[in-house]
């Protein structure tokens, strides 16, 4: 029998880990759990590492809005550490974070010094693990239920190396969120198509593609291509590696014709920033605002439009181009975090900035904005390219003019 460890706090998930346990046990599998040592957040720590060491086959870790007790004499909780050494066993690990938008009792909710250890937990897991969410307590069994079936059928693959974060603040960083005034905290762009303009610009690989003289045809197969594997397979895992394979395909493709990091450069030069780019980002950070790009596009675009984005962005998640030293493109690190994963990223976001996602306005052009507009707080169309976006925004903006999304932003 497969044992799995289940590792939470106690007392704000005890209907989440019975569910859990429940599920686990229709499996046929075994639960290791801290009911077993008396249900209570002091459990002994050197057993419950033992026992991931040494007995476990599978660790479950499921985490809502409490960071866990921690040792006399230690900096991690128990919970942290049970999470660590399942890593350093080279165990599975399945994680599961609360909904930032499921309401959750205030008092099971922590604050100050705990609550910042959460935040740091909860960004490392979002960045190293392929996370999923949950509400009540049947969707936590559910997810559960779902993904260890999938392990013990062996249809789960090794979970997909993670990348997209091109940016990030530094370990110094404080989150300006508390002198924020204002009911929005955080606002996310996209990038092509809304930051960046041109002449017929929509996308950045299809500005590529056209520029490297590919017909529609072989674009057009590549993403059917990424849509049957993804309605085959729409775990979290299985997306991010079709999404791999998609950039994969389509780089092997531009090195056939011998892209260059120069010829990036030249197609850079047709484009421009948004009418008052600069000064409306610059307001937004005056006010106390964190500020994100997250796109589906490529960062070589990004780095010669707009040379000095770091000085405006806290956090972008974008494509990575990989040129050998003679600039000719060598690869591709594909983002974790576009179409679904564009919502993660504003997750990712909120939890290292301390706000919810409630608390976000998101603005964007397209069909792969779906996501994210849905989970931020405001969703912006500008422009309102397609009905997709039309139909799930709650302002569409025509006018170049980013300065115009100010009043919508600034809202008490």
């Amino acid at each position: 029998m497969k044992r799995i460890f289940v590792s939470s706090t106690f007392v704000d998930l005890e209907e989440h880990r019975r569910a859990a346990i429940k599920a686990i046990r229709q499996l046929g599998a075994v639960d290791i759990a801290m009911e077993h040592f008396g249900a209570r957040d002091e459990r002994p720590k050197n057993e419950c590492i033992r026992l991931i060491r040494e007995e476990t086959d599978v660790f479950v870790g499921i985490y809502a809005h409490r960071y866990g007790f921690i040792p006399e004499g230690e900096a991690v909780s128990i919970t942290e550490s049970e999470y660590r050494e399942a890593v350093r066993a080279g165990v599975p690990v399945l994680v599961y974070l609360v909904d930032d938008n499921h309401p959750w009792p205030p008092l099971m909710i922590d604050k100050q010094v705990a609550a910042e250890k959460l935040a740091a937990f909860k960004a490392e897991l979002r960045l190293a693990k392929i996370t999923d969410t949950f509400g009540t307590p049947h969707e936590l069994a559910a997810a559960i239920a779902a993904d260890l079936g999938r392990h013990f059928s062996g249809a789960a693959d090794p979970e997909p190396p993670i990348h997209g974060l091109l940016h990030e603040p530094s370990n110094q960083w404080v989150s300006p969120v508390r002198r924020n005034r204002w009911r929005y905290k955080v606002v996310v762009f996209d990038l092509d198509g809304t930051l960046l303009r041109g002449p017929a610009f929509d996308f950045s690989w299809e500005a590529i593609w056209k520029g490297l003289g590919f017909t529609r045809g072989i674009q057009s197969e590549l993403k059917r291509e990424y849509r049957r594997r993804t309605n085959k397979d729409s775990s979290k895992a299985a997306r991010i590696k079709a999404y791999q394979a998609w950039c994969d395909k389509a780089v092997e493709y531009f090195k056939s014709r011998t892209l260059t990091r120069g010829q990036l450069r030249e197609m850079s030069q047709a484009l421009t920033l948004t009418k008052n780019c600069r000064k409306a980002l610059e307001h937004l950070r005056e006010e106390g605002l964190v500020l994100a790009i997250v796109s589906g596009g490529i960062h070589t675009f990004l780095e010669d439009s707009f040379p000095d984005f770091r000085e405006y962005f806290d956090f972008v998640f974008i494509n990575e181009l990989v040129f050998a030293s003679d600039e000719k493109l060598e690869g591709v690190r594909a983002t974790a975090y576009d179409f679904q994963g564009k919502a993660v990223a504003l997750e990712l976001v909120c939890t290292q900035s301390g706000c919810s996602t409630q608390e976000t306005v998101f603005v964007g052009d397209h069909f792969n904005d779906e996501a994210i507009m849905v989970k931020a707080g405001k969703a912006i169309a500008y422009p309102p390219m397609d009905a997709v976006v039309i139909g799930v925004s709650h302002i569409a903006i025509e006018e170049d003019d980013l300065s115009k999304i100010i009043p919508h932003v600034l809202v008490e």
